[in-house]
């Protein structure tokens, strides 16, 4: 499904329009178009379209703050530790040379 204000060849003309006259109806009727789709366009379309942008913004900074403070306090990030070289399981005791594999 798709939005009809979306694929509308005067898509900027009517947001920007609706912008500046703040009317729905005034502005649907202007460029011949439904005021509940020019409803749902705002609603929906352009405010996943801001909040994208909001979430890009905050993860530029966010980088920025992250390499910031590495610099800052020489941050180096640890390696992995190698997995255990014991595959099966076993049973614990007090002393390591009585460690017994499990049956």
């Amino acid at each position: 499904m798709y939005c009809t204000i979306c694929t509308h060849s005067k898509q900027i003309e009517i947001v920007e329009d609706y912008i500046y006259s703040g009317s729905l109806r005034r502005t649907s009727r202007r460029y011949d178009v439904g005021y509940r789709s020019l409803h749902r366009h705002i609603d929906l379309c352009l405010a996943s379209i801001y909040s994208e942008a909001a979430e890009r913004e905050y993860q530029e900074e966010l980088k920025f703050w992250e390499q910031q403070l590495r610099w800052q306090f020489g941050y180096k990030p640890k390696k992995k530790r190698p997995k255990s070289i014991i595959t099966k399981p076993v049973e614990f005791t007090w002393s390591r040379r009585s460690w017994k594999k499990k049956k």
